[in-house]
């Protein structure tokens, strides 16, 4: 049976220790099985706005049907290249389910519908300690203020808006 994962976790999120880890795991629980792993922003998101000349905060701050059309043509292009219905492919799918900026607040930036035909098998959301999580986001920033820089309070809405909108995609 193809397993379908997908692995949610607002920024600051250390997703690839997890990915890593995962990937061990099922391994040594099924010989040579073992995921795909798909970043999702990076991969498709991340070049539909590169077709459109357009960087990441760009997206994050657009207005929420702006967001939707690019969330949209990416997963597009995510499920005509992974072959949804193929029954051979085990996918690991990491995604942020949320984004979160000073300007907007935090809004859902995912077509939830689209992510619940993708027929997931599981749903992780994955948390950490919040400091930790504005750490590693300041670092990644490197003091660039156009990059997102999340305060503690966008982080704590930023992780519950996450945790629901897994539990709404893993209930459906």
């Amino acid at each position: 049976m193809q397993e379908r994962v997908i692995l949610l976790g607002p920024t600051g999120i250390e997703k690839k220790d997890v990915i890593k880890g995962l990937s061990e795991f099922a391994k040594t629980q099924a010989g040579q099985w073992g995921f795909e792993w798909v970043d999702f922003e990076h991969s498709y998101l991340g070049a539909i706005l590169t077709s459109r000349d357009m960087e990441f905060p760009g997206y994050m701050d657009a207005p929420d049907e702006t967001q939707r059309e690019l969330w949209l043509a990416a997963w597009q292009e995510l499920t005509t290249a992974i072959h949804v219905n193929s029954s051979d492919r085990h996918i690991l799918l990491g995604l942020h389910a949320v984004i979160t900026r000073l300007t907007t607040g935090t809004r859902c930036s995912i077509d939830i519908p689209s992510v619940v035909a993708f027929r997931p098998t599981k749903v992780f959301v994955l948390i950490d300690d919040i400091y930790m999580m504005w750490r590693r986001t300041e670092e990644r920033a490197r003091g660039q203020g156009y990059k997102g820089r999340p305060s503690l309070v966008q982080l704590l809405d930023a992780r519950r808006a996450e945790l629901l909108v897994g539990s709404l995609i893993a209930t459906r």
